[in-house]
């Protein structure tokens, strides 16, 4: 079973990098995974993270 080590305080989160890294989704780099990081164009405020789509970043700003 997988530990959450944070609270999810806003809608969508569960879709977001730092969640699912969080839940460790990323030690497999699975296609799925893999999608959500490829070719980013949005890079997350709070946590660094960057992504193809803003809605997997808690802080999307355009690169």
């Amino acid at each position: 079973m997988t530990k959450i080590r944070f609270k999810i305080d806003e809608p969508g989160h569960e879709n977001h990098l730092c969640y699912l890294t969080n839940l460790r989704q990323h030690e497999d780099a699975s296609e799925s995974f893999l999608k959500l990081v490829r070719e980013p164009k949005y890079f997350c405020k709070r946590c660094g993270r960057a992504a193809a789509d803003k809605k997997n970043l808690c802080k999307p700003t355009k690169l």
